[in-house]
């Protein structure tokens, strides 16, 4: 049975009596039928029947600008997600305006991977679009959402997307800059996702060796005891991460092992590895908040985490001539070690069933967005 449901949010509207144009996608895994039949063949099958069964609400497929988008998924069964574009409306979903953010798929893993419960209160601390948040809020009805950004364009267009989605009642938007002060209580939060800026399109790798201490401060005393984080950022700025979580030795001797720059505020559970936009090594930190309630004064976290990224960059620099075989490679070697980040390298997220890339799996479990005005039925037999 084909489901519909009311119009959801601002900008998209009504759709009116007329007909419809629309556009049929496939994607199947390989184990269902892959070397049987194409994409296109069953693109073509499934959207020539739903044109004939269903007169009176399409008029025909439209490849440019359909008004629905109906993606066929194949796997140990079928099922036919509806979105509808709505002017301005980006591929990927109703809900999005124009390219801005993560993709939503990538989003969606994000969000999947903090095993949101009941009643938990989500953050982003730098909320951006709102991407993640938003697919939080529309795969996970039960939770209540708060997005800060330092930009007010930005918190702008996470309205504008949190109207479409139609999540107005659950999402609090605050222009705030994180990495000084989160206008909230201490452990007022219970889980934290945030996709932290890579220094691209964003700021710089050199502005995040103190930019990403301060986040880590401030989500340590929002989220509550054993509460959870995610956090998503790439390969460039994992030296700055092990700076801030992961133990110092000076000298190599365990006697001398310090804290981390938090000081035990965060515990990691586990890491892993993708390539985003097929271009980019990305990074996914599994986190959890630990009982320690006294944090930490913010100079001495970014003093611990600079000292830290100094010693990291300056091995670094002595592996590399010693690998060219310079003479007197270890002159300058830092005494100060930085101990490797706990929890577990992930060959995928746990949730991941690996059936299908990220974007096939939050196909078939997001939830259709399509307004027709009345439910749409089966055709007989």
């Amino acid at each position: 049975m084909l489901r519909s449901c009311a119009s959801r949010g601002e900008g998209i509207g009504p759709v009116q009596k007329e007909r419809l144009t629309f556009k049929c996608v496939s994607k199947r895994a390989r184990a269902n039928g892959k070397t049987l039949v194409s994409s296109q063949e069953l693109s073509r099958t499934v959207g020539g029947v739903l044109e004939e069964a269903f007169t009176d609400v399409f008029v025909g497929a439209d490849f440019d600008q359909p008004d629905v988008h109906i993606a066929v998924s194949l796997t140990s069964g079928m099922s036919l997600p509806l979105f509808y574009r709505g002017n301005g409306a980006s591929v990927q979903g109703s809900w999005q305006v124009g390219a801005g953010g993560l993709h939503p798929s990538v989003a969606w893993a994000v969000a999947k991977s903090l095993e949101i419960q009941a009643g938990d209160i989500i953050l982003d601390p730098m909320c951006g679009h709102g991407n993640v948040l938003i697919e939080a809020g529309l795969n996970w009805s039960s939770c209540e959402l708060i997005g800060c950004d330092i930009n007010p364009l930005q918190i702008e267009a996470a309205a504008n997307n949190v109207r479409r989605s139609n999540l107005l009642s659950r999402m609090t938007l605050l222009v705030a800059d994180a990495g000084y002060c989160i206008p909230l209580r201490p452990q007022s939060v219970d889980k934290v996702c945030v996709d932290l800026p890579f220094g691209k399109i964003h700021g710089t790798v050199e502005e995040n060796q103190s930019l990403y201490p301060r986040i880590f401060l401030e989500m340590a005393r929002v989220v509550r005891c054993n509460g959870q984080a995610v956090v998503l950022t790439n390969a460039n700025n994992e030296h700055i991460v092990r700076a801030c979580l992961a133990s110092v030795c000076e000298g190599g001797l365990e006697a001398n092992r310090e804290p981390d720059a938090l000081e035990g505020a965060w515990a990691v559970t586990s890491r892993f590895s993708f390539m985003l936009f097929t271009k980019m090594r990305a990074r996914v930190y599994l986190l959890q908040r630990t009982e320690k309630t006294a944090l930490p004064p913010l100079e001495r976290v970014l003093a611990r985490s600079r000292r830290a990224i100094a010693a990291l960059s300056a091995h670094d620099v002595a592996r590399k001539r010693k690998y060219n075989g310079e003479e007197g490679w270890a002159i300058g070697k830092p005494t100060l070690f930085v101990s490797k980040l706990d929890g577990k390298v992930l060959g995928r997220l746990p949730w991941d069933t690996g059936n299908g890339s990220w974007a096939h799996q939050w196909t078939l479990e997001r939830a259709s967005m399509v307004p027709f005005p009345n439910p749409v039925v089966s055709p007989p037999g």
